[in-house]
């Protein structure tokens, strides 16, 4: 769970980051279909575990959360350093490819 979460989050700060409406939207796009699949499935594993509905959803509320707090964070670091960009851009990078 902390390693979807800690894709999520990285997710949302390169999004945060996109200057170009076109590639936003498409990104958005992205993370719209493959958060939902992620939800679903997480929940959907959590449900096998015995959980109860009440903690299942504390827990994907949790993850929900992480792609907004990730875009709020990428749209400040827009205004700070070109290679705290490229360090960002290059995280977020190494998450979508793990």
């Amino acid at each position: 769970m902390l390693a979807f979460g800690i894709h999520e989050f990285f997710e949302g700060i390169a999004f945060g980051m996109l200057k170009e409406t076109n590639v936003a939207v498409q990104l958005a796009a992205g993370i719209l279909i493959h958060k939902t699949c992620a939800s679903i499935s997480i929940g959907a594993g959590f449900a096998k575990t015995g959980m109860t509905m009440t903690r299942i959803l504390i827990y994907i509320g949790l993850f929900s959360l992480s792609t907004p707090i990730g875009i709020i964070i990428g749209l400040k670091l827009v205004s700070l350093s070109a290679l705290l960009q490229v360090i960002f851009f290059t995280l977020s990078a190494g998450t979508f490819v793990y």
